[in-house]
């Protein structure tokens, strides 16, 4: 596995966990759909499992992507809380 995981990639995932598509997913990322399906392949390959089952309605979270998706909510939420903290600092 390489260090190609990213911030973005996942503020993707969780975008795509939270419409359960990756065409809304793309639309409130201001991304195109077949770049965050790429890039979500791209993540997928690299950790070697997926993440979402894709189907014609939409997408289902692997058990393991649960576990993804359950990791990327709570960096986020983390990376959040470091920024709101060196912000107060700053002042």
């Amino acid at each position: 596995m390489s260090d190609s995981l990213e911030f973005r990639h996942l503020r993707y995932i969780v975008a795509i966990a939270e419409t359960g598509n990756f065409t809304r997913a793309a639309n409130r990322l201001f991304l195109t759909q077949p770049s965050l399906s790429r890039q979500i392949k791209d993540v997928e390959d690299d950790i070697g499992f997926p993440i979402f089952l894709r189907h014609r309605k939409g997408v289902d979270i692997t058990p393991a992507g649960q576990l993804v998706v359950s990791y990327a909510q709570e960096a986020l939420e983390e990376r959040a809380e470091f920024i709101r903290a060196a912000r107060t600092f700053r002042r």
